[in-house]
Order: structure tokens, then sequence, then C-alpha cells
């Protein structure tokens, strides 16, 4: 569904791109390149540097997050020990500080997964520097081979289009010089 999304507003961006650039009325776009986006992202989008950056940040969350679950079972497993010892005031400020790294652990859990889910949205929705990258491959091969518009061989509406205005590989090698 958000790739659905992606791949409007990629073509959005085409064609505004092919209308800005070249000054052309509608009746005169005679040149039209096909991209198939699926393929770019899926062989490319994990090499994106904001994609790393999410994916480190995912990682460092996971390792936060397991720290303060290691926390709380060393509290837990000294509660026992202070209880088999009958140290009951000792038991119970163990107890207190159990509590409090829980609720501090779901806090955390809550806030980092929030950030994490609106940097993952920021990303799949077009935001950061890949899909600039990916925008500025396009553009190059439109311009270097003479294309008036690039449109994604998957959007709805087209039916049937000729291999030679496939410029999938193109855009890849392009992708592949710059990344």
């Amino acid at each position: 569904m958000r790739t659905l999304g992606l791949r409007r507003i990629l073509l959005m961006t085409a064609l505004m791109f092919a209308f800005a650039t070249s000054g052309l009325a509608a009746e005169q776009l005679t040149t039209v390149g096909v991209v198939d986006m699926e393929r770019i992202l899926n062989e490319f989008f994990t090499q994106s540097e904001d994609v790393r950056e999410w994916q480190q940040n995912v990682r460092d969350f996971d390792a936060d997050r397991r720290q303060i679950e290691d926390e709380i079972a060393q509290l837990e497993s000294d509660r026992l020990e202070a209880l088999e010892q009958d140290e009951e005031l000792e038991a119970l400020e163990l107890e207190e500080q159990i509590d409090e790294r829980r609720a501090f652990l779901n806090e955390f859990t809550r806030i980092r997964r929030a950030q994490l889910e609106r940097q993952r949205n920021e990303l799949l929705e077009g935001g950061g520097s890949f899909f600039n990258q990916v925008n500025s491959a396009m553009s190059f091969v439109a311009q270097s081979e003479g294309y008036t518009i690039i449109v994604d061989s998957e959007t709805d509406g087209i039916l049937w289009y000729a291999s030679e205005v496939d410029v999938t590989d193109e855009v890849i090698r392009r992708l592949e010089q710059t990344l």
C-alpha cells in the first residue's frame, strides 16, 4: 500500500519535472520512458544512507532496551535473594526499583518506537536523500536520452509499452555511479 503511494509521488514528480523543464504543452509530449520503480527500490533501497541510519537506530534501540531488561532481571534476582535471606526491607526497596525501571522501559519503548516509525514513514513516503538521488538519476537519463516524460511501469493505466522505452537499466546504472 505504501509502495503505491511512493509510486504515485515519484510519478507526479517525474511529470512535474517533465513539464517544468521542457516547457512543452501536453499535446507536444512525444517521447515517453518507462521505469520499474519496484526493481530500483529492491536493488538500491538498503544502499541509502538514510535507510542505513534508520537501521542503526533500530539496532541501537534494541540494544538499549535489552540493557534495561537485563537490569530489571538483575534487580528481580537480587529481590529473590533478599527474600530468601528474610531481608524484607531490602526486598521492598528492590521491588520499588523494579517498578520504576519497568515504567521507564515502557515509556522509553513507546517514545523510541514512535520515533522509529516516524523515521520509517518519512523514508517510505519519499523523504530523504535516497529518493532525491533516484529522481536525479531519472532526470539525468530522461534529459540525456531525450525523454519528455518517465512513468512507472506499474502505474495504473499503462496497458502496454515497448521494451525500448524501459529506462530502468539506465537509471540503475546511473544510481550505481552516484551511490
